[in-house]
């Protein structure tokens, strides 16, 4: 495992995956969306998450876009190789391939699939924790019921020392957060997603980042930076002003990903042809600076027609966003 000298904090932004109309990965592209990170000033980057469409990957392809992904970040930022996987053994190889290609942190989602009693929860983890001595984040997303109490996260790294940080998803749950930051006493950091939806109210709670996807890490940065050094109300009035509207993840998880990954040929970062049908829905984003578009495409949402548009004050940067049905045939395609 590499370490370059600090910790994670503020924005760690989700790297997509694109592809081409091979259907492989887009190596080159992939490693533009990395540099784009690097400019973005953030400390770390996660793939391949369900940001990245990792249930599109196969297990090589998902090791590899973590190579790809390292070997261009040149220990510029730490990489976050995610595990996702409903075995803990398969997890855990999955995690020894990505550190041996270089991984700063590892980390795994919660199999949220079934309910799962806390002991059969615990003996997972802590057998894919114990795989490895790398820090590991761990993510718990459960639409369906209660995430992790501030109780089971003690036990957790009492057991296992090298959970470094939680990325909590869940609405309303600043009491939650402030509880688990006392009863770790700190030690393990929490994060949280859905876009930074909810961070100014969990920054008080003592949130030490956020988990979002690349298109806007620079100014959420910005702003999680703002507010955690005690400027909350600036930090409040510059989010109102350019924050995207909320996507209903939960109710329409097909839309996130088309939503974040529209085609852009002409912004420099990650162009080129439309995804094959058998990846999507999926698009490649996003601008190399301000004053390009960030995002200007199509996404599923049921085929309502909706048009969005916003303007990014910070930067200067235009924001678009068409919503239109796609439809596509193969393994690949997600709904």
């Amino acid at each position: 495992m590499k370490d370059n000298g600090k910790a994670i904090g503020g924005v760690v932004p989700i790297i997509p995956v694109p592809f081409d109309a091979g259907e492989s990965v887009d190596e080159g592209a992939l490693r533009r969306l990395v540099d784009f990170a690097v400019a973005c000033e953030v400390d770390a980057v996660c793939l391949p998450a369900y940001g990245s469409e990792f249930y599109k990957l196969s297990e090589a392809e998902r090791t590899r876009v973590v190579a790809v992904a390292v070997e261009q970040a040149a220990g510029r930022l730490k990489v976050v190789a995610q595990c996702n996987h409903g075995s803990s053994k398969v997890a855990a190889a999955l995690a020894g391939s990505n550190l041996e290609a270089g991984a700063d942190l590892v980390s795994i989602a919660i199999p949220r699939q079934f309910p799962v009693p806390d002991e059969d929860l615990l003996r997972f983890l802590a057998t894919f924790l114990d795989s490895f001595t790398a820090p590991c984040l761990l993510q718990d997303f459960n639409p369906g019921g209660p995430t992790l109490s501030a109780a089971f996260l003690t036990r957790l790294r009492a057991e296992c020392p090298n959970l470094a940080y939680l990325k909590l998803e869940e609405p309303l749950s600043a009491p939650k957060v402030a509880a688990m930051v006392e009863a770790t006493g700190g030690e393990v950091g929490i994060l949280t997603g859905w876009g930074g939806l909810y961070m100014m109210e969990l920054i008080p709670a003592g949130i030490c980042g956020l988990m979002p996807g690349l298109g806007l890490a620079d100014l959420l940065n910005r702003i999680f930076w703002l507010a955690k050094g005690g400027g909350h109300r600036p930090g409040v009035s510059l989010l109102r002003e350019n924050r995207p509207p909320a996507v209903p993840v939960a109710a329409a998880p097909g839309t996130l990903p088309l939503l974040r990954k529209t085609p852009a040929p002409g912004q420099g970062v990650a162009g080129g042809d439309p995804l094959p049908a058998s990846r999507l829905p999926a698009r490649r984003p996003y601008p190399a600076a301000p004053g390009t578009p960030l995002a200007e495409g199509a996404a599923d949402v049921g085929g309502r027609g909706a048009w969005e548009e916003w303007r990014v004050k910070s930067g200067e940067w235009r924001v678009k966003s068409g919503q239109r049905r796609v439809s596509g045939t193969g393994r690949r395609l997600m709904n």
